[in-house]
């Protein structure tokens, strides 16, 4: 999975999300559930071209019906994950998340990233949307590391 996974981050293989989302179990998803991608910071965006996770929720709301929210925003450039240690991980994520349009009406949001390792990014995520009072907040992702 990890060459996949690397070409369809870094290679711009977007073409990868909808067979990726065919392999996620998605019958567990709430139907009263808006997806919200993880973000990544507008620098890394550019840089990169697109978001994976952007992909994948689309692919994944196309798939559900589900409808997709762009409503979280990375507000620091974080290093990237990959090469950090656990606790690395919590520390380079902390606040670097914030909402950048509120969520009408979803009280569930399920969070789509392509890779969790130690669930900081998502955690971080999850204490923005239940904030701004979300009542609940899952995740879905393609791989765990």
């Amino acid at each position: 999975m990890r060459p996949l996974i690397h070409r369809f981050k870094y290679n711009g293989i977007h073409a990868t999300a909808e067979w990726m989302v065919d392999l996620m179990p998605v019958s567990w998803l709430p139907p009263e559930a808006v997806l919200v991608p993880v973000p990544l910071h507008r620098a890394r965006e550019r840089e990169r071209g697109y978001n994976q996770s952007q992909l994948l929720a689309h692919a994944l709301g196309k798939r559900t019906g589900l409808p997709v929210s762009s409503t979280l925003t990375r507000v620091r450039r974080t290093s990237p994950q990959a090469h950090r240690d656990a606790a690395g991980r919590w520390l380079n994520v902390r606040d670097a998340f914030e909402l950048k349009r509120q969520l009408e009406p979803a009280r569930v949001v399920v969070l789509v990233d392509d890779v969790c390792t130690t669930g900081a990014t998502i955690e971080e995520c999850a204490k923005v949307l239940t904030a701004a009072g979300v009542d609940k907040v899952s995740a879905i992702v393609f791989a765990r590391a």
